[in-house]
């Protein structure tokens, strides 16, 4: 064995790197498919949540003009679904079909946005259901 050959095979992942290579791969290229499950989930939670609170207040329109953590409330949950929205539709990616580097690089800034978006969606949707509890507690505590 020439000194090229053992270059050449020393190169070569053996099966175990080349299987967790293939499920690197195969990881990061379903990461998007993830996001948006999330995001459709979280968009079924903020759906039902804002309809369950708009119900309890009884006339949303007079309640939340009284009200501004009502309409904190109402508003973060409306940007929450908004956020998952965009997970779900992101914008159009611009690309060069003919060049793969182009391409993964696209599918990792997607992936990023979905991933930030996806963040934005979770947040707003935490921040009221922490507003609530606080308000609560306050009300408790007046007596």
């Amino acid at each position: 064995m020439n000194t090229t050959q053992a270059k050449q095979q020393a190169l070569l992942p053996n099966e175990e790197d080349q299987y967790w290579q293939d499920y690197l791969q195969q990881h990061q290229a379903k990461e998007g498919e993830r996001l948006e499950d999330a995001a459709k989930f979280l968009s079924g939670m903020i759906s039902i949540s804002l309809t369950i609170f708009l119900k309890l207040n009884g006339n949303p329109a007079a309640t939340l003009m009284d009200d501004y953590l009502a309409i904190a409330v109402v508003v973060l949950w409306l940007i929450s679904l908004v956020a998952a929205f965009f997970v779900l539709f992101p914008f159009k990616y611009r690309h060069r079909k003919e060049s793969t580097k182009a391409i993964q690089e696209m599918h990792h800034r997607m992936v990023r946005n979905k991933r930030w978006s996806l963040v934005v969606s979770a947040l707003c949707f935490f921040l009221p259901l922490f507003l609530m509890g606080v308000g609560f507690g306050v009300e408790v505590l007046k007596g």
